[in-house]
């Protein structure tokens, strides 16, 4: 076991203070952020998700339409089936196939251009966002800010979420506007 004696425990307690001293002057000016609460509460990012949930309704409205179709045209095959010669009911049912494959391709697709669009825009709000939090920084002479999600404790004084936000909102209201903050701008 580990014996301490009573004569090094002034010692250990004055290394502890002069630490915790040492360690509050290389600190220097902290700040937090609500990254997360800036990309629910931030017009930009409220644009982009109406954007993205119209889009996706538009897609999925055609997809159903398309897929409906294609429903009808294979219930109408089935049902001219015994009227129909092997060759013609096989090429119809290929096309049909061949349809589908399409339907399916453009529903991927659709996907896909959807993920683009959410990536570029959220890209765009954070590349605002961060510099309006550049921006803040400087004007407070700020040497850290940190995000609030790494934070277990924290002086809600040293929060800037709400500056940040409105800054924000200034700079970026709609995402893929171009509108993009300048270093130094506000």
């Amino acid at each position: 076991m580990l014996a301490i004696s009573v004569s090094m425990v002034p010692v250990a307690l004055a290394a502890l203070f002069l630490g915790w001293a040492g360690a509050q002057e290389a600190t220097g000016r902290i700040a937090v952020i609500d990254v997360q609460r800036i990309f629910r509460e931030a017009q930009s990012a409220k644009s982009l998700q109406e954007e993205l949930d119209v889009r996706r309704g538009t897609i999925e409205a055609e997809l159903r339409r398309r897929e409906h179709e294609l429903r009808q045209a294979d219930l109408d095959l089935r049902r001219a089936r015994a009227s129909l010669a092997a060759p013609d009911f096989q090429a119809r049912s290929q096309a049909l196939a061949k349809q589908a494959a399409g339907l399916e391709a453009d529903a991927r697709e659709g996907g896909l251009d959807l993920d683009r669009r959410s990536k570029e825009g959220f890209a765009e709000i954070r590349a605002a966002l961060l510099a309006v939090v550049g921006q803040i920084a400087e004007a407070r002479r700020l040497d850290i800010v940190l995000t609030s999600s790494a934070m277990v404790l924290q002086n809600p004084d040293l929060d800037l979420t709400d500056e940040a936000l409105v800054r924000l909102d200034q700079a970026l209201p709609v995402a893929g506007s171009g509108s993009q903050p300048a270093r130094g701008d506000q």
